[in-house]
């Protein structure tokens, strides 16, 4: 004889001791217990989770795919800030910028020189 037998068999001796037991009961102590017994089959009925819960897989889906939306759009950083540094890479390459440089100190007398004039 396997576990699942013996298992069953002592299960059922049990139930058969509880019923003998319950039927010598007070008749008020009874109805309580099948009171209890009615409310645990309704409880046992509505099931563990709230009803949102059960609602079909597709929308389950779709909340996901929203979230991980979400989630990429806001998570990623933003690709076009330019390091410390790194924002004068335009004016250092430039062939026209060069010349600016190269007679600067002129620029400067001539920024000097024209203070006064206006």
């Amino acid at each position: 004889m396997n576990e699942t037998e013996q298992d069953k068999r002592f299960l059922k001796q049990i139930k058969k001791t509880l019923d003998k037991g319950s039927s010598r009961l007070d008749p008020g102590i009874q109805s309580r217990l099948t009171q209890i017994r009615f409310k645990s089959m309704e409880s046992k009925s509505k099931g563990w989770f709230p009803e949102w819960m059960y609602q079909p897989t597709t929308k389950w889906a779709s909340v996901a795919c929203v979230l991980l939306l979400v989630v990429f759009y806001f998570g990623e950083p933003n690709k076009t800030h330019v390091g410390p540094g790194l924002e004068d890479i335009d004016l250092l390459t430039s062939t026209d910028v060069l010349e600016l440089y190269e007679e600067l100190e002129f620029y400067a007398w001539l920024a000097k020189e024209n203070v006064g004039a206006g």
